[in-house]
């Protein structure tokens, strides 16, 4: 599979990060899919935000 990096936030998100998280940890580590999906969206739902208000997207 081909990633667009011609263009700013062009890449398909979830196959980039699992690339990336099986690089870095391993291709048998497990993906944690409970907290991936866009604008943190997993991360809200356990009360996790990424800085900012919660309720900004």
């Amino acid at each position: 599979m081909e990633q667009n990096f011609n263009e700013v936030d062009r890449a398909d998100e979830d196959p980039l990060n699992r690339i990336l998280w099986h690089s870095l940890k391993g291709a048998g580590a497990p993906y944690p899919v409970q907290l991936a999906g866009a604008h943190g969206k997993g991360l809200r739902a356990l009360g996790i935000t990424l800085g900012g208000k919660a309720d900004d997207d």
